[in-house]
């Protein structure tokens, strides 16, 4: 498995794009992104999200937290969709 690239908030839209792009739980979007791409990695395997999650220094109920409140935001506000969408694609790039 590759290793996630960490990026600055900045990078993940917070200085444009308002609170709906602040960190949920200490995760910020681009870091989502990257951890959601590396669960896809592996088939979207549910007993591999804690070994990818940790290996991006994550704790699990953080994640958990972060999760749902990214998926909220992503499903209603298109500005993040769209940013997400893009991160997502960019994490191994």
């Amino acid at each position: 498995m590759r290793r996630f690239r960490r990026r600055g908030e900045a990078a993940a839209g917070v200085a444009a794009g308002g609170s709906d792009f602040e960190p949920i739980a200490g995760v910020g979007l681009a870091q989502f992104a990257a951890v959601s791409r590396g669960v896809a990695a592996f088939g979207h395997d549910r007993s591999k999200v804690g070994h990818v999650v940790a290996s991006a220094g994550i704790g699990m109920h953080h994640w958990e937290t972060a999760a749902r409140g990214w998926q909220d935001r992503i499903q209603g506000n298109h500005a993040v969709a769209r940013r997400f969408n893009q991160l997502y694609r960019e994490a191994w790039a």
